[in-house]
């Protein structure tokens, strides 16, 4: 887990706060592949990966501010640079670089 304040003359007063983000689970990470496709489906639209609307689920399951969860739109509304301070850090805890990646397939 990350946890980390973001001052008001960061992001003004309305996202200021204590933020955590949480490593997800496979099980996690997966289902939200399966409710974008829903969505799509539901809307009778092909299945096509959307990168904005998956970091915008992942966030949604991955990260509170002052211990309380962010939905979709909150995060979607959120200043830019706090967008990318928390999809940084979510990164960080669930995605593999290309060295780790590397590493462990050369083992």
């Amino acid at each position: 887990m990350k946890k980390f304040k973001v001052p008001e003359d960061f992001v003004g007063k309305e996202y200021a706060g204590v933020y955590e983000v949480k490593e997800l689970t496979a099980e996690e990470i997966i289902s939200v592949d399966e409710e974008l496709l829903m969505e799509q489906q539901k809307k009778g639209l092909k299945p096509i990966f959307n990168l904005k609307a998956y970091n915008i689920k992942c966030l949604a399951k991955s990260v509170t501010k002052d211990g309380k969860s962010l939905s979709e739109k909150q995060i979607a509304k959120m200043p830019a640079k706090l967008y990318q301070l928390l999809l940084k850090a979510f990164q960080e805890l669930n995605m593999l670089t290309g060295e780790e990646e590397r590493f462990l397939l050369s083992q």
